[in-house]
């Protein structure tokens, strides 16, 4: 299904239990109108309910959303109104459903549409994470361009944008995206982190009460940059609670997110490439704090995950295990710990992400790396946190090699896309006494440290 080429309408799935099939009224001379006109003889009238958006409606009758807004004078594509009747162009018809896929009990069944893209025309290719926070933009562009990365990761939080549900702040967010596409980067915002008007909670970060506010951002965002984003991930790190709180942390409860995410990016942005959210490497499975990487790839499998995405992230730490060395074995005596688990290793977690994928068959996706990257305490002044211990055996000659190596498996192996080093500036946003710096290509004056002139070299070859 993931490999079909041919474009065909996208179903917007119903996913929370207030949404439901909105009721298509027949067309009559006595029906009243909030926008637009007299219809057309072959036109649909749809009276909208609690729980639809414009996006959903376009997708329902296999139209687009601009069609509707301009037969309905409709300007704001976020704002439709409970009760609203608007006319459908003619042409348009309810999409034909497809078979609903099985879900665990309690969650909800998923229509599954065909994907409109697929990844495998982008293969290998160079990326780092910039972090953009007080930032000069334009330096920061210039940075990435000097290492050379064709691609550039940005974490865009739907809570910074969209503070106000409805008003989505495109000026904000111009400017930290549009410098990076004006300069031809190729582009993947990470899109994560749902505000406090639409959470149950505002500890930690978290998703939506109801997916379809996610959706509603998520193509807006789409919309926005249409032909100028290449790639959207959708959310980050859903199998721990920092990134899931709010919600059970579920492989159904993210796949239905993605689904209706992925279906609000096709809608606006067809050639849009959609790749799952990076989980967090871990072993650690009590279902609170965190659930195990491979469990929850493989649940995110059986909820339909493979109908939803074109490519599957990954986040392959390292710790300070050198990237070809495989568990459990003592690949570096010096260091005490961190290597007594598939997690703890970067070429571990790929294989183990390949063969999942291969069970459920398929093969023909890439993996895209969303994160990854060797921290080192080389150079940095500050104590270091005892949980980040790993990273005083890994010195500054160690990160560089381990890193390029990385880069090199991933382009020697088949199945890997882009990969996203993180990351370029976390010493200059952060500061030294953050983690992020450990993992930093430049230190806190913006100056490269031995990795970045490593990686530099690397993407001239």
């Amino acid at each position: 299904m993931r490999r079909l080429t041919v474009l065909i309408t996208i179903i917007f799935l119903i996913l929370s239990a207030s949404v439901t099939l909105a009721e298509v009224v027949p067309v009559s001379p006595e029906y009243r109108m909030r926008q637009g006109g007299t219809p057309a003889p072959n036109e649909i009238l749809h009276t909208v309910r609690d729980g639809e958006s414009l996006y959903s409606i376009a997708a329902l009758y296999g139209v687009t959303v601009e069609s509707i807004a301009a037969l309905n004078n409709i300007t704001d594509f976020n704002v439709v109104l409970v009760g609203q009747q608007l006319r459908i162009p003619a042409g348009g018809a309810v999409a034909t459903t497809v078979p609903l896929v099985e879900q665990p009990a309690g969650s909800t069944a998923l229509l599954t549409p065909v994907p409109m893209n697929e990844a495998s025309n982008v293969g290998f290719a160079f990326g780092v994470q910039a972090f953009l926070q007080g930032q000069d933009v334009t330096q920061v562009v210039s940075s990435v361009q000097d290492l050379g990365t064709t691609w550039v990761k940005l974490r865009i939080n739907w809570a910074d944008y969209e503070t106000t549900r409805g008003q989505i702040d495109f000026a904000g967010m111009d400017a930290r995206v549009k410098p990076f596409t004006d300069m031809g980067l190729n582009v993947l915002l990470t899109l994560a982190s749902a505000p406090a008007w639409a959470r149950s909670t505002t500890v930690e970060q978290g998703p939506p009460i109801v997916n379809q506010d996610f959706a509603n951002f998520v193509g807006q965002v789409a919309s926005h940059y249409q032909g100028a984003v290449k790639a959207y991930e959708i959310w980050t790190e859903p199998n721990v609670r920092r990134e899931w709180n709010g919600k059970p942390i579920s492989p159904s409860e993210y796949v239905n997110l993605l689904a209706v995410a992925y279906n609000a990016v096709k809608l606006a942005d067809p050639a849009a490439l959609v790749v799952t959210a990076g989980l967090a490497p871990t072993a650690e499975n009590d279902g609170v704090n965190a659930v195990d990487d491979r469990q929850f790839l493989r649940g995110m499998y059986a909820a339909g995950a493979a109908n939803f995405s074109d490519a599957v992230g990954a986040q392959p730490g390292g710790w300070a295990n050198p990237p070809d060395s495989t568990c459990c074995g003592n690949n570096r005596p010096a260091v005490p710990a961190w290597d007594d688990q598939p997690a703890f290793f970067f070429l571990e977690t790929l294989r183990a992400y390949r063969q999942i994928m291969n069970d459920n068959g398929d093969s023909g996706a890439f993996i895209w790396v969303t994160g990854f990257g060797w921290g080192s305490s080389d150079g940095i002044g500050t104590p270091v946190n005892p949980d980040f211990g790993f990273v005083t055996y890994t010195d500054a000659q160690e990160q560089s090699q381990y890193t390029v190596r990385a880069f090199q498996l991933g382009r020697d192996l088949s199945y890997v896309g882009p990969m996203f080093l993180s990351n370029l500036n976390g010493c200059e946003v952060f500061g030294e006494s953050r983690a992020e710096c450990y993992w930093s290509l430049l230190d806190d004056t913006g100056s490269p440290r031995p990795v970045f002139e490593a990686v530099q070299a690397a993407t001239l070859q």
